[in-house]
């Protein structure tokens, strides 16, 4: 799409392996909505499609496909890649973020046997849950509350399943165990939830969100939001499955609805009821 990497001959080997590891790194910095404030974003105002957009831009002319320039880049060229102004302290935090994830990311790559996305594919066998087990050992696609012993991979579940998706769209791969996935639990689906009344907010939290107060990362509010959200969505594909069984429908497919509906319905991007805000490096 306008927005993400094509390949020019999608029968070409290298073109396989290059979109494959453009959808890696792009899962690695795929956060900042809680940053959304203060970036500088495209004319639809996504932060997921200004960074989708501006890696894609200028992914082969800065050789963002090579590990090594991955894990060299300096602030000020991740800043001019994403077209961002490092003067406000905010989008100077985020940049660094974006930053240490393309390092960790060049260096996940760096270990694969030929250095892309196609070969890290490859090293874990097409498998969803391997795929996810493989990433989270990489601290950006670690996204847990750990003294609360809670996991929510949503950066690392979603790369198994935008890949499990391109990979179908162009007959190069298929990705197994996709069942074994979860709702990706970000800011944009809970909003959607809760608009439709599938999920329900205290009224002095909701306040604070609706006021664009960011939440503190691994607060019990973030982690009960998000957690809501993962539970309501497999209530909600239960109770759809129970009605349609000769169509079942699956979390991934729900996932990308709700999501889709958010940044393209206007009804459901209104701002009424906001999304919730934190500064992390998961959503």
């Amino acid at each position: 799409t306008v927005h993400h990497y094509v390949p020019a001959n999608p029968d070409d080997g290298s073109a396989i392996a290059r979109t494959a590891t453009y959808m890696l790194v792009l899962a690695a910095i795929n956060f900042g909505s809680g940053y959304a404030p203060w970036l500088r974003r495209n004319p639809v105002n996504s932060t997921y499609y200004t960074l989708s957009t501006n890696l894609a831009i200028n992914f082969d002319a800065e050789r963002l496909f090579e590990p090594d320039m991955l894990r060299k880049l300096a602030i000020g060229d991740v800043a001019r890649i994403f077209r961002q102004d490092l003067s406000t302290p905010n989008v100077m935090s985020f940049i660094t973020k974006v930053q240490e994830a393309l390092r960790q990311v060049g260096d996940l790559l760096a270990s694969c046997p030929d250095g892309t996305g196609h070969g890290f594919l490859h090293a874990v066998g097409y498998d969803a849950a391997a795929i996810v087990r493989e990433l989270i050992v990489v601290p950006t696609f670690n996204d847990c509350c750990a003294k609360e012993d809670i996991y929510f991979y949503k950066k690392a579940q979603l790369f198994a399943a935008d890949i499990a998706r391109l990979g179908s769209h162009y007959k190069w791969w298929d990705i197994r165990g996709l069942e074994r996935l979860t709702l990706f639990a970000d800011n944009a689906v809970a909003q959607v939830l809760r608009i439709l009344g599938v999920i329900e907010i205290d009224e002095v939290l909701a306040g604070r969100i609706d006021s664009d107060e960011s939440l503190p990362v691994c607060s019990r509010e973030e982690i009960e939001i998000r957690a809501s959200t993962i539970n309501a969505g497999q209530m909600l594909i239960e109770k759809i499955n129970m009605n349609h069984a000769d169509r079942p429908l699956d979390i991934v497919e729900l996932d990308y609805y709700l999501w889709k509906i958010s940044h393209e319905n206007p009804y459901y991007s209104h701002r009424k009821f906001r999304r919730h805000r934190s500064l992390g490096e998961f959503y």
